[in-house]
């Protein structure tokens, strides 16, 4: 593919050293021209990130920082794509330094927080995007076109499922132990959702299924007047991406667990995108369009941060009953007086470290006694007083 030449801006910084943060450089150096600088900001991991430059032989181009510039006197852009709960400070640092940014999903923890780095860029004078790379999905589109063509949406349930470890984009996967899955997960969801029917952030008829802990959720609403439901497993047998749309009482189904995946309708498969091999593909779509609008201002749509905000807002609500349904789960639990098995572990130290509290107890501890367990109890019990009031 082509590089982006010509480039105004030519400094980008990354916010991040983790797998995804390597998967956009990678991305990036393959499509900015070479006298365009990039600069890694990982103060956590800079010497991993040292040793991945030099072993992938990128040290021309890319540089790693270990402080993050005061201000910006030469045209530059950041792309935060660290640890969620580092999103909202690391926006908030990078807008005040004089940078248009783009900050990966989800944008922030919360609705308060995604509103108020927008409203933050816009007092700067500043440009914030939302990074949902599935808006760029050409598989996405077509999906959605065929749909239109088939009439009126009766129903819509998508299925998200990843196994514990998986190697994506030449990288290991592992999801963030305290993220819930429906902060990590949603934000995808909902923005390939838009793509069939408008998002209602003022949809109230949530209703929420959890198992194993929270690492399986179900999600039932409804959307426009269109039932909804979603399937979010985490430690699953295998990544699973289904999009299923029922339509005049005909399934039609999406299945993108390799892209471009396949359509199924009326008894008939076809790939997902015939031209998928000779295009650009989602995250390289969506940087260009990032870069290019920085270079003239003129931001693609898809990289809305206000429908990163309006995401959050729906995400805060299915959260709070979330969190009510995890934490009786693991109460009752530990009452039944249950071993330490691996749904009661996953709760426990999403829980922890989700709410900042200092439990440390894995899997194979022996150390699961009653006195452990009253302890248990009793912060799990505040944590719910705090919910409900």
């Amino acid at each position: 593919m082509s590089s982006i030449k010509r480039l105004l801006v030519n400094n980008i910084i990354i916010m991040g050293g983790g797998r995804w943060a390597r998967v956009i450089i990678k991305v990036l150096h393959d499509i900015v021209d070479p006298s365009v600088n990039i600069c890694i900001y990982t103060p956590n991991n800079h010497l991993n990130m040292n040793k991945w430059v030099a072993k992938n032989k990128v040290g021309r181009q890319i540089k790693v920082i270990k402080s993050f510039p005061n201000s910006f006197n030469y045209p530059c852009v950041v792309i935060i794509a660290n640890t969620s709960v580092d999103h909202y400070e690391s926006a908030l640092l990078a807008i005040s330094s004089g940078a248009d940014v783009l900050v990966e999903k989800p944008v922030a923890l919360n609705y308060k927080q995604a509103l108020d780095i927008y409203d933050f860029a816009k007092k700067n004078n500043k440009i914030v995007c939302a990074s949902h790379v599935f808006l760029f999905a050409s598989y996405i589109e077509n999906f959605s076109k065929h749909i239109q063509k088939q009439g009126q949406i009766e129903k819509i349930k998508i299925s998200w499922e990843d196994s514990d470890i998986e190697r994506r984009h030449g990288e290991l996967k592992k999801y963030d132990s305290g993220l819930p899955i429906i902060v990590d997960c949603l934000p995808h969801i909902f923005s390939i959702i838009s793509k069939f029917t408008p998002i209602d952030v003022a949809c109230d008829s949530i209703r929420l299924k959890i198992s194993n802990g929270g690492s399986k959720v179900n999600i039932f609403l409804e959307n426009s007047g269109i039932p909804i439901e979603i399937l979010m497993v985490r430690e699953g047998l295998k990544r699973t991406r289904l999009i299923e749309i029922i339509v005049k009482g005909k399934n039609n189904t999406l299945d993108f667990s390799n892209e471009p995946g396949i359509i199924k309708s009326k008894n008939k498969e076809i790939s997902g995108d015939l031209t998928w091999d000779n295009k650009s593909k989602p995250l390289s779509q969506l940087l260009r369009a990032f870069l290019s609008g920085a270079n003239n201002k003129e931001f693609d749509k898809r990289l809305d941060f206000q429908f990163g905000v309006q995401i959050s807002k729906l995400i805060d609500k299915s959260l709070e009953i979330y969190k009510n349904l995890q934490l009786k789960w693991v109460i009752n639990k530990i009452k039944s007086g249950g071993c330490l098995n691996q749904d009661l572990a996953y709760a426990i130290n999403e829980l922890n470290l989700s709410n900042g509290l200092n439990i440390n107890i894995k899997l194979d501890d022996n150390k699961f006694n009653n006195e452990v367990k009253k302890s248990l109890l009793f912060e799990f019990n505040q944590l719910l007083k705090k919910i409900k009031t």
